[in-house]
């Protein structure tokens, strides 16, 4: 079972993975980067040893605005210009409730929607970033 822990605190900082500080003692030095775990008296929990040192550390992940508004920009384009240059086309050349009509609306949706994921791809391609995570090879240039 899962529960999420949230408590309130005057330090700045907000505390995750509480459940896992559940029978130690915590000792948070607010002078200096040291925080310090105890088991409690009558707990079953082992004491803490020392680990490795990361060696890789997460950075912020860059925007690409080309990539993340582009193919909605050109969805809008392609939708503006089906229901404004399109849609009285239709009407004008088969009526508003034939058969004809809500083909020809169909299509369009589905070359739409064909035309947003290929340009979605096109640009990931051309635009996208290459690297599939924000971990860097070499923390030592960071």
């Amino acid at each position: 079972m899962c529960h999420i822990t949230i408590l309130a605190n005057d330090y700045g900082f907000f505390l995750l993975g509480l459940p896992i500080f559940f029978d130690y003692y915590t000792y948070h030095n607010m002078d200096g980067p040291y925080i310090g775990y105890i088991p409690l008296a009558g707990s079953s929990k082992p004491f803490l040893e020392l680990g490795t040192i990361p060696t890789q550390f997460l950075l912020p992940i860059k925007h690409n605005y080309i990539v993340e508004y582009g193919p909605t920009l050109i969805l809008v384009a392609l939708g503006y210009a089906a229901y404004y240059y399109l849609l009285p086309k239709f009407r004008t050349q088969w009526g508003d409730k034939t058969w004809q009509f809500y083909t020809a609306c169909a299509v369009t949706v589905v070359i739409i929607i064909i035309v947003y994921y290929v340009s979605f791809n096109l640009i990931v391609k051309h635009f996208g970033d290459d690297s599939t995570t924000n971990i860097p090879e070499d923390p030592s240039n960071i």
